[in-house]
């Protein structure tokens, strides 16, 4: 009978224990590195910024209102109304009737197709 040799079983394990002792020793190192970097950072100085000096209140000066005569006003007043009272009437005298605008515009399609087509008949008479 053949003997088994008991290196072949060995040499798996020692791959294992290889790796999970690579694994240990990184995660120490990591440890060790953050360690480090809270250490530096913790003694790092902290500025505090110096109180600086705000500058003074400064009032707004008081400035009153002009006494204004009432009645003078409301006559402004009747009077600008009045102007817009002419202005409107002014516009609705130059306003197109609402009730011939749809028949204008179906005139004016008349007359430019009419046009149109004179052009046409134009250019044709043109070319021959």
């Amino acid at each position: 009978m053949a003997r088994r040799r008991s290196d072949e079983d060995l040499g798996s394990l020692d791959m294992l224990l290889d790796t999970i002792c690579n694994i240990f020793g990184l995660l120490i190192f990591v440890a060790v590195i953050a360690a480090v970097l809270a250490q530096t950072r913790a003694d790092a100085p902290v500025r505090v910024p110096s109180e600086v000096p705000l500058p003074e209140v400064a009032e707004a000066p008081v400035v009153e209102a002009p006494e204004v005569d009432i009645e003078v006003l409301d006559a402004k007043i009747a009077e600008a109304r009045s102007y817009v009272g002419q202005l409107e009437s002014a516009l609705d005298r130059w306003a197109p009737p609402e009730d011939g605008a749809p028949e204008q515009a179906d005139d004016l399609q008349h007359q430019i197709d009419a046009l149109q087509e004179a052009v046409t008949n134009e250019k044709n008479k043109r070319q021959v």
